[in-house]
């Protein structure tokens, strides 16, 4: 499947028959556990947006707060660790996504699983990647304005649109092993000139938002909104550059990097 320059219903439709159907329940037993404590990891979703904005397909992602324990500063999907109350693992992820970006789960469209989940660093948590499409508020409307988002700034640090022609331009990207493992390479991409700062939604809510033209001035948009500058060579890289590429990988967007081979 070529990159689409934007989702068409047709195009949402071929995408969902190439993904897995969510896990069922019973979720299978545990494959790794934490080496210093011995205890089963909790298990974590999160959402992969596939959107419109201005016309052009996405990717919705985000910088996390410089203030979290864990991961702090870097890009990622929205979503956490499953609650007792949680109906699904899909439910989580969605959960998840209204809490860190204030994105409504109604106008989310579950279109299926990435497949097998990845351990996280540590083994404290087994992650599962679903993929979803995003509806504007009208419920068909194909089209998203970043405007309607409310990211909290306890959690983000700024919204990252990130446009699929990202992931065909070679000069963003690199080659990465995916917990160093040299049979397991994927593609970083270079991505924060993409990124809007939090700041950007207070007061104005985000206006103009929804209308980007290619990368951003994410240092001019930090000194309009006085929030703090987002790097313009932040890549998206681990878990979220691993679950990123193999989701272009079966769709056919972008072909893996070969395999490492050492020198003789």
């Amino acid at each position: 499947m070529p990159v689409p320059r934007a989702f068409t219903p047709a195009s949402i439709a071929s995408i969902a028959r190439l993904l897995s159907p969510p896990p069922r329940q019973p979720l299978p037993p545990h494959t790794a556990a934490d080496p210093r404590s011995g205890a089963c990891p909790r298990d974590a979703a999160v959402l992969v947006p596939l959107v419109n904005v201005g016309g052009i397909a996405h990717v919705l992602m985000e910088v996390r707060a410089g203030g979290l324990r864990v991961h702090a500063g870097e890009a990622s999907f929205p979503g956490g660790k499953v609650d007792p109350t949680d109906s699904s693992l899909a439910h989580t992820a969605l959960r998840e996504t209204h809490e860190e970006l204030g994105l409504d789960p109604a106008c989310v469209d579950v279109l299926g699983a990435l497949g097998a989940p990845e351990y996280s660093l540590g083994n404290r948590t087994r992650v599962w990647a679903f993929v979803g499409f995003v509806r504007g508020p009208d419920t068909d409307a194909n089209e998203f304005p970043l405007s309607i988002l409310r990211p909290s700034a306890a959690e983000v640090a700024a919204v990252l649109p990130l446009p699929l022609a990202a992931l065909t331009d070679a000069a963003r990207l690199t080659t990465h092993y995916f917990r160093l493992d040299p049979a397991r390479p994927y593609h970083k991409i270079r991505a924060g000139d993409y990124a809007v700062p939090v700041a950007a939604w207070s007061g104005r809510r985000g206006a103009g938002l929804g209308r980007p033209t290619g990368a951003l001035d994410v240092n001019a948009h930090a000194h309009a909104y006085g929030g703090p500058p987002i790097d313009p060579l932040l890549e998206v890289w681990g878990l979220s550059g691993w679950f990123l590429s193999q989701l272009a990988a079966r769709l056919g967007w972008l072909a893996p990097p070969p395999l490492y081979v050492p020198d003789d």
